[in-house]
């Protein structure tokens, strides 16, 4: 992911994706089991989605190349 090196950047990510961040984000604590510790700041919570959802990928992807 090119561009999300800084706050401005996982921001604006997290804005355009929210709805797909928080659904990959759903699915992974529900197999998980529990719930997530997210921070309370709003630039923080997004920049946090943004990483959430690069490592999930990025994990997904290892586990499909594996197979």
């Amino acid at each position: 992911m090119p561009g999300i090196i800084y706050y401005a950047d996982t921001i604006k990510f997290a804005k355009k994706n929210i709805w797909l961040i928080l659904e990959q984000l759903a699915a992974y604590e529900e197999e998980m089991g529990e719930v997530l510790k997210k921070p309370s700041d709003v630039m923080q919570l997004q920049n946090w989605y943004t990483w959430f959802a690069w490592e999930n990928m990025m994990s997904e992807l290892i586990i499909y190349l594996d197979e």
